[in-house]
């Protein structure tokens, strides 16, 4: 009886812990966008009152970010890291497991204290963006020139 118990123990203690991933392809970012999709600067489209307030979000090639923040003491620029998105699966039944799904994964830190945004991309209306429920940023569009000779 004894060991009856300890297996059922052990067997529930490894489903609440076990977790898995599923690893998508590196230049694949989400909502079928390549990595050179969303490089570039992207700027908030909605006024919140969120601190820190992020004005814009510029994402580099080298899997860092510049952020332009604005909170109690002014404006700051904030170098952070980012990674394409996966899906996290944590417990293996079907009784006790959570999915967490994201296409990008944005941190930095500002006063000792970590700050990570989970965002999802889409495009509408022709416009890339890049969303969270506290955030709404829009990709920048490059000015195309002609010279003219």
């Amino acid at each position: 009886m004894k060991n009856t118990i300890s297996i059922f123990i052990l067997w529930g203690v490894l489903c609440m812990s076990s977790c898995t991933y599923q690893k998508v392809d590196k230049n694949q970012v989400g909502a079928g966008l390549n990595h050179s999709d969303i490089v570039g600067k992207w700027s908030q489209v909605n006024k919140n009152e969120k601190t820190p307030y992020i004005e814009a979000i510029e994402l580099k090639n080298d899997s860092t970010v510049e952020i332009q923040i604005t909170d109690s003491t002014g404006k700051k620029n904030i170098s952070g890291k980012w990674k394409p998105g996966s899906k996290k699966i944590v417990g293996s039944t079907p009784i006790i497991s959570v999915s967490v799904q994201y296409d990008i994964k944005i941190y930095f830190y500002l006063d000792h204290t970590i700050h990570l945004l989970l965002m999802k991309l889409r495009k509408e209306n022709n416009k890339m963006v890049m969303t969270s429920p506290d955030y709404r940023f829009e990709k920048e569009q490059k000015a195309h020139t002609e010279c003219s000779k």
